[in-house]
């Protein structure tokens, strides 16, 4: 079984910019996701270039944060000072909207295929297509990624398939999954059923996401999963919530609360014990 641990969030701020590079270097994640609207993303990419860049880098797309990539006018996804404005129920609402829906998924093909235009002009290879708060999962949207997918000749796409109880016997019995963790993976859940997500392999960690500690995993349990599926993605959000105290004014504001969150010191110790037991062990292939 192959396991790639995917650290996303790439380029949101300089304290998780620095401890992804570094993970990345120390070999205890696979690869990384990166965000193109952010004001921290030229120093994401800098440090990529510099230090590790024969790592797998991916494309973060965005519908709720940062700055718009498109030059054509997005009235529905941006504000008049270029942000994409949008929060995750008011872009589900747009999309249910009959009144709305065509225009909107216009729009977010023109600024999706920007954001992978831009990754581009670095010559850095595009290895996968995930999105912040997994956006790219909803249905219609789900369609225009796989359509860009193709056109840029990009092979891997993250499919969110995690089941409650396969994820729930992988994990410790003193482990709880919150519920806030419950309601995103019912949302997303009901997204990944018309996506037609491959059956070979197999997403963790949206009922845990931003919340993964040393402990949760119960890797006994975990290997067993060698035996219905060829490759396993966790997915973490590790971060340096001290360095960005510096950069607060310059960090998207809907994003500062999650950027200082100790769960994300939290991530970064829970990811040298699964590299320890998945990454660096016989039976995994990283």
């Amino acid at each position: 079984m192959k396991t790639i641990v995917t650290a996303d969030d790439f380029g949101l701020s300089p304290g998780i910019n620095k401890v992804i590079i570094d993970l990345l270097k120390q070999g205890n994640i696979t690869q990384t996701s990166i965000l193109m609207g952010s004001y921290f993303t030229e120093d994401a990419i800098n440090l990529f270039k510099s230090e590790c860049p024969d790592k797998p880098l991916g494309i973060h797309l965005s519908l709720t944060f940062g700055k718009k990539i498109s030059s054509y006018k997005l009235n529905l996804l941006s504000s008049k000072d270029f942000m994409l404005r949008l929060t995750y129920p008011k872009l589900l609402f747009l999309l249910l909207n009959p009144l709305t829906r065509l225009f909107l998924l216009s729009q977010v093909e023109k600024e999706f295929e920007a954001q992978i235009l831009k990754l581009k002009t670095y010559n850095i290879p595009i290895n996968h297509i995930d999105s912040h708060q997994h956006v790219h999962m909803i249905p219609g949207i789900f369609k225009i990624v796989k359509k860009l997918a193709v056109k840029y000749r990009i092979e891997n796409i993250r499919h969110t398939n995690e089941s409650f109880f396969i994820t729930k016997s992988v994990i410790t019995n003193n482990s709880s999954c919150n519920i806030s963790g419950i309601i995103k993976h019912i949302i997303i859940s009901c997204f990944t059923f018309f996506a037609s997500s491959p059956k070979d392999s197999y997403f963790f960690s949206i009922l845990h996401s931003c919340k993964i500690k040393p402990g949760l995993i119960d890797y006994i349990s975990f290997q067993n999963l060698s035996k219905k599926y060829n490759s396993v993605e966790i997915m973490v959000h590790p971060g340096l919530p001290e360095l960005d105290l510096n950069h607060i004014s310059l960090i998207d504001k809907r994003e500062i609360k999650q950027a200082l969150s100790s769960d994300r010191l939290n991530e970064n110790e829970a990811l040298i014990e699964i590299s320890n037991h998945l990454l660096f062990s016989n039976s995994s292939i990283s």
